[in-house]
This record gives C-alpha cells, sequence and structure tokens, in this order.
C-alpha cells in the first residue's frame, strides 16, 4: 500500500509540475468533434430524474424535521396554543404527503427509462460532443517530453547543488530561459551553445558543471553533422568576459 501511495504522489508532482510550468490544462484547439455514435453513456434523462427524486426528498425530510420540533414544544403549550400549532401541523402533513406524490410519480418515470443509452439514439440536440483533441494530445506529448528533459537536467545537477529539488528545479528553468549563442562551425563540424551568465556564481558554477555532462554525450544536432559542444560566458565586474 505504501508503494502505491509514493507511486500516487509522483503522478500528483508531474500533473503539478506540468499545470504549473507548461500550461497542461490550457487549449490548444477550439471546435467540437462528434463522439462515437455506437458509445453507450448514461441516460441524460435518468440522471435528470434521480437528481430531482433526490432533492425532493431532501425538502420532504427537511418538513419532517419541521414537523417533529413542533410535535415536542406542543408538549409545553397553552391549551389555547394548540388549536393554532394543529393547523400548522396538518398543512406540513398536507406538503409531506405531497411530496410523496411526486416522489412517487418520478419513481414510475425512473422505473420506465433505461439507465444508459448509446448516443446515436439520444435527441439531436442533446447528443454529447467532446472538444478537438488532436493539437492538444500533440501539444501534450511535447510538455511532457519537456517535463522529462529537466528532469533529467535536475537529476544530473543535484550532485553539484546541494540545495533543495524545488531550488535545483528553478535554477533548471533559469538555465533553460537563458540566453545563447549558437555558433557553428563547419569546418571542424561543432556547434558551439555558449550561455550566458546566469544570476549567480553559484548558478554559473553548475552551468558549467551541466556543459561537462553534455559535452560527454557527443550530441549532434538533429538534420546535421554538427557535434553540439556546450560552455558559458561568465561576466565579471570590471567588464571583461571570459568563456
Amino acid at each position: 500500500m505504501a508503494g502505491r501511495m509514493f507511486s500516487r504522489w509522483s503522478q500528483e508532482n508531474f500533473f503539478r509540475f506540468m499545470v504549473q510550468d507548461y500550461d497542461l490544462d490550457k487549449l490548444v484547439e477550439y471546435g467540437i468533434e462528434e463522439v462515437n455514435p455506437e458509445s453507450d453513456v448514461v441516460n441524460p434523462s435518468y440522471r435528470s430524474l434521480v437528481y430531482r427524486i433526490k432533492k425532493k426528498r431532501e425538502n420532504q425530510a427537511r418538513i419532517k424535521a419541521i414537523l417533529f420540533a413542533k410535535i415536542g414544544d406542543n408538549l409545553a403549550l397553552s391549551i389555547d396554543s394548540v388549536k393554532n400549532e394543529l393547523r400548522q401541523h396538518g398543512e406540513l402533513q398536507d406538503t409531506i404527503a405531497a411530496y410523496e406524490r411526486d416522489i412517487q410519480q418520478l419513481r414510475e418515470e425512473l422505473q420506465m427509462t433505461p439507465r444508459r443509452v448509446r448516443i446515436k439514439d439520444m435527441p439531436e440536440h442533446s447528443r454529447y460532443n467532446k472538444l478537438k483533441s488532436s493539437s492538444k494530445l500533440f501539444m501534450n506529448a511535447v510538455r511532457m517530453i519537456a517535463y522529462r528533459s529537466e528532469c533529467a537536467i535536475a537529476n544530473a545537477l543535484s550532485p553539484y547543488n546541494s540545495r533543495s529539488e524545488q531550488e535545483i528545479r528553478m535554477l533548471v528553468k533559469e538555465i533553460i530561459k537563458n540566453d545563447a549563442d549558437l555558433i557553428p562551425d563547419y569546418s571542424r563540424q561543432i556547434l558551439t551553445v555558449r550561455l550566458h551568465s546566469l544570476s549567480t556564481p553559484r548558478a554559473n558554477s553548475a552551468a558549467n558543471a551541466l556543459c561537462t555532462i553534455l559535452n560527454e554525450t557527443d550530441t549532434l544536432f538533429p538534420g546535421t553533422n554538427l557535434r553540439m559542444a556546450y560552455e558559458t560566458v561568465q561576466f565579471h565586474f570590471a567588464g571583461s568576459q571570459e568563456s
């Protein structure tokens, strides 16, 4: 059970990060498309009847509670007040009986209403539709790939940064959002990725460590034969710079 709970926490953390940082819940395409007409769904009429019966019973129970409270209070009333109270009791009982008749009628309708229905058998004006999902599915796949990449970078940086996981992720976001120079060298078949200076020396030190890790992968830029070489540019107060 503990293992399953930890797994659930991992999934919840994934969706929390995806919603906060990758807009997972945002629409990327407008419009609707038809649901499979053979799909079997809960009958909206059946669901409506169940809801109406539930509300009628709640209202009836509320009136019964008022009646029982009044009956209890009548024990301390004077004889002159009893006549008026009995009239009120009769009105409350009539209301309870009216609710009972309505509930019985709705239950009879419910018995004659199928619980489930196919989409094609529903009235055309009330058939279910769904939002278009093709673009959303594609964008969600891109976002999940980006999230996995962020996690991989955060795990690679953890030995070089003793701070909390949340702070490491903030550092990764700073690196991803930071400016960089792309310098192709076709004669040497190298594409240099020069990351600009970050906000703190500690962040620059972590970025240097990340560059070393990435350079060991000998990754080629997609669609070319250029090997990617990562380095950083650190700016000093004197105005000079070194990579």
